[in-house]
């Protein structure tokens, strides 16, 4: 994944997220290895705002990519 910056990942209550979803799916529909890096918990805080799913929206299980 040369030229392309690693996602941010961090662990909470024992799984693994990452800060940056559409880069994540970009890789895994490219079936390459994806590049990461540990988020710093500065990034967590300040990209929480990324965790706000709805109930409807299942905590962010179900994501309509158009």
């Amino acid at each position: 994944a040369k030229g392309f910056e690693p996602i941010r990942i961090f662990e909470q209550n024992g799984r693994l997220h990452t800060l940056d979803n559409r880069r994540l799916l970009i890789f895994s529909q490219a079936g390459r290895d994806v590049p990461f890096v540990w988020a710093t918990p500065e990034q967590v805080a300040e990209e929480s705002w990324k965790f706000t799913a709805t109930t409807e929206q299942a905590g962010g299980w179900f994501i309509r990519v158009r």
